[in-house]
């Protein structure tokens, strides 16, 4: 049971097969960056109807990079209206491994988009667990809390997202329904390994689809270290500091700092858990599947993982 209770403004999403299949794909071809999307379709007081999806260039690259976003937007709102087709941009789409997507850019792209449009979405599409157990794709909304806080304070360093703010104070879990089609159930199995070798399609096939799952879950179980790492110097620095200070207020400050650094610790670790899991169940299915070389690795980094 999701411990929100703040109701999302969005009550449901429905997403018909096209959009998924397209979202899925274009995610796929992408790996292992980071691919984003927008999605169109049509809405109510409550419920958004996803129809279509759009490939969104990334722009990060660029120094306009607000500017060279907003005019993609405007040439899609065009593309649509030219076409006769009564669909709204009804939010972006985002791919994570392991639902380790909430980090400072997405917080800061998802306000960017709710300044374009009214009450926008953000579909999160996991393609690990994906591919290795079920469809994972997730549906949010900003909360009004976090709203509320951004409208006072801004997007600085007042407000620390992942020490002070749990992704539950941020996004609001959406509930989404698909219903695929025969053609679509079909293009979502040709992705998986097993579905690979059932078409006689050569090793090569299979081993860039493990090189590409193996670098996506590196990169995860990287930035998981590197949180780690931040959130306990922080306790470190902080706590050394005030012992210098020497003063009687120093057991409150500590369990200040404490407290403020604890959600964001506990995060990292959940998630540090939740992706060794995920390497040893990847690892198991593809045993099924291959005799790969690439299958040490995923061994090996599963294994080493677990001793940290």
């Amino acid at each position: 049971m999701n411990s929100q209770t703040e109701q999302p403004p969005v009550q449901n999403v429905l997403l018909n097969s096209l959009a998924l299949s397209k979202l899925v794909e274009n995610t796929h071809k992408n790996l292992p960056k980071t691919a984003f999307g927008i999605v169109t379709g049509f809405r109510n007081d409550t419920t958004y109807l996803v129809t279509n999806f759009f490939t969104l260039p990334d722009f990060s690259q660029s120094s306009y990079q607000d500017e060279e976003e907003e005019e993609f937007l405007k040439d899609v709102a065009s593309f649509l209206k030219e076409s006769n087709f009564e669909y709204e941009i009804l939010g972006w789409t985002i791919n994570s491994s392991f639902g380790n997507f909430y980090n400072k850019s997405v917080v800061q792209k998802h306000m960017n988009w709710q300044k374009k449009i009214e009450k926008p979405i953000l579909l999160v599409y996991d393609p690990i667990i994906s591919l290795v157990s079920e469809l994972s794709i997730k549906a949010f909304s900003i909360s009004q809390k976090y709203l509320n806080l951004y409208k006072k304070s801004g997007f600085n360093k007042k407000i620390n997202y992942h020490s002070k703010q749990s992704i539950h104070d941020v996004f609001l879990n959406i509930p989404i329904s698909y219903n695929l089609t025969l053609l679509s159930k079909n293009f979502l199995k040709s992705l998986t390994p097993k579905e690979i070798f059932a078409k006689g399609e050569t090793k090569r096939s299979v081993d860039d689809f493990m090189i590409k799952s193996f670098e996506t879950m590196r990169q995860s179980l990287d930035s998981i270290v590197i949180g780690q790492n931040k959130a306990q110097n922080f306790i470190n620095r902080n706590i050394k500091k005030l012992r210098y200070e020497n003063n009687n207020e120093l057991p409150t400050k500590v369990r200040e700092i404490e407290k403020i650094t604890t959600s964001y610790s506990l995060n990292y670790k959940i998630q540090s858990i939740f992706t060794k899991n995920r390497l040893k169940e990847l690892s198991s299915n593809l045993e099924n599947y291959s005799n790969s070389p690439l299958l040490d690795s995923f061994l090996s980094l599963s294994h080493k993982s677990n001793k940290n």
